[in-house]
């Protein structure tokens, strides 16, 4: 106080009220824009996976007896000609090709992102919204890989067939396949099918595997029990070797979890896989 402090220089400024706006939908538009290049990025990433499966694919396609099929039969019982790739149709014979498979599913996977690029900024605004996009995204990866693991795998249904059904179909089927016969596995073959089981059902968190808990301690068991999974889905996750008495950084158990939140099938069958009944959160 009582100090020269010199001369005082007033500078107008015009504020753009429009500002904050346009700074929302660059915003908008730029997390729509990384969404798609990531999308771009795991169908590369879903190509290269599925080519590496390929050499067992063609292995397996030499013991398939349907790998031929009359291009007249196929269009008749409602088979898609765009699924057949350049080079598989000679003389009016269509001869299935584990690359024609693969085209197949890439393109499903390609027509997500295509159908991803024509939606709005808007769209992709919110959280929610954003977080069901990215999920659209790894599923159908998912799927598409699992589809050819799931030729791979299965001796009965031929290449036609694959042709013929949607990676989400052939997602689902596969992983009925995996459950039919669990009992009769040795303990190790157990272990491992109920591993690629949760890699399927997207049990896993994160790189970690479907046994092993998160930085928060929250394993999928826990995350099972609060959405209400089923017994066969818990069951999967305790013999994939997820301790059902873990607790999270808050000390509370999957059955403890489920009792919160009254989820009493949950709870029944969480005590049926043997889970401590008189365990409490400490916090």
């Amino acid at each position: 106080a009582g100090k020269d402090v010199g001369v005082v220089t007033v500078i107008p400024v015009r504020i753009n009220a429009n500002l904050k706006a346009a700074t929302v939908q660059e915003l908008t538009e730029g997390r729509k824009q990384r969404h798609l290049e990531t999308f771009k990025y795991q169908i590369f990433e879903t190509d290269r996976e599925l080519q590496w499966l390929e050499e067992q694919a063609e292995e397996r396609l030499l013991e398939d007896p349907w790998r031929q099929r009359k291009l007249d039969a196929w269009v008749q019982t409602g088979g898609d000609v765009s699924n057949l790739i350049e080079g598989m149709v000679s003389d009016g014979t269509i001869a299935f090709s584990v690359q024609g498979l693969r085209r197949k599913l890439l393109r499903e996977v390609e027509a997500v992102r295509e159908r991803h690029k024509r939606m709005s900024a808007e769209d992709y605004h919110t959280v929610p919204e954003y977080r069901t996009l990215v999920e659209e995204m790894m599923r159908v990866c998912t799927t598409a890989l699992s589809a050819m693991r799931f030729y791979i795998a299965n001796r009965r249904e031929s290449i036609e067939f694959f042709m013929r059904k949607s990676s989400r179909e052939l997602h689902s089927l596969f992983q009925s396949f995996l459950w039919r016969g669990m009992e009769r596995l040795s303990e190790e073959e157990r272990v491992s099918r109920t591993k690629e089981l949760c890699e399927l059902m997207g049990l896993s968190l994160g790189k970690a595997s479907c046994a092993q808990a998160n930085s928060e301690g929250v394993t999928p068991l826990m995350l099972a029990a609060q959405e209400e999974a089923g017994e066969r889905t818990l069951r999967l996750l305790k013999e994939a070797g997820v301790q059902i008495d873990a607790r999270d950084l808050d000390s509370r158990t999957a059955l403890y979890i489920a009792s919160q939140l009254g989820h009493v099938d949950v709870v029944r069958n969480l005590v049926r896989l043997n889970a401590d009944v008189n365990v409490k959160a400490l916090k």
